[in-house]
């Protein structure tokens, strides 16, 4: 099960993004919780998509281990989220850092 936990939203474009994550995968006994290291890591593209977040995270949880023993996993990754923009106002604000 994959669930959103907290969204951030963009001042550039009004879109709401779910950075925060918790993942459930009863079959292999696994509880996570997946976060960004910094909220701010949307990218402005070309095209229809507008903006798109893609950065680093971090994520802890639990696991069961081959015995069936609990253990805290943790470790870091990589989100992208595409197509958020979409829900967002009509035209985006200019990304104030680009030319």
């Amino acid at each position: 099960m994959l669930q959103p936990s907290r969204n951030w939203r963009s001042l550039e474009t009004g879109a709401d993004y779910p950075v925060a994550w918790t993942i459930s995968l009863p079959d292999y006994g696994m509880a996570l919780r997946v976060a960004p290291l910094m909220d701010g890591q949307e990218m402005p593209v070309l095209g229809p998509l507008r903006a798109i977040w893609e950065g680093v995270v971090a994520f802890e949880g639990d696991e069961q281990d081959g015995g069936g023993a609990p253990a805290r996993i943790a470790g870091y990754g990589f989100m992208e989220l595409v197509g958020y923009p979409q829900t967002a106002r009509t035209v985006p604000a200019p990304f104030p850092h680009l030319p």
